[in-house]
């Protein structure tokens, strides 16, 4: 697995974005949009979560603008997997 880095330009982020959008878009497609959770009932597909904020990173990239302030959208996106996936982790928990 390739360690992520922050691309140097817009177009060069836009189009790592969507290239996550694609595989994520790819991986849903072949799990389907419900998928077993831990407990053993059918849960959304954990990548689900990710949609809203790759659309917006998409569109503030679009428009030339980054969202977040000085956080790079992908930063952002780490951040929202991390937060996405402990949240994921606390509701298998329970």
């Amino acid at each position: 697995m390739t360690a992520l880095s922050a691309p140097e330009s817009a177009p060069e982020r836009l189009d790592d974005v969507r290239a996550l959008w694609g595989s994520l878009i790819h991986q849903v497609a072949a799990d389907g949009f419900m998928v077993i959770g831990a407990s053993g009932l059918p849960v959304a597909h954990p990548a689900l979560r990710y949609f809203s904020a790759l659309h917006s990173a998409m569109r503030d990239l679009k428009a030339g603008t980054e969202s977040g302030g000085a956080e790079s959208p992908l930063e952002q996106m780490q951040r929202l997997a991390r937060q996405a996936l402990d949240a994921y982790d606390s509701e298998q928990a329970t």
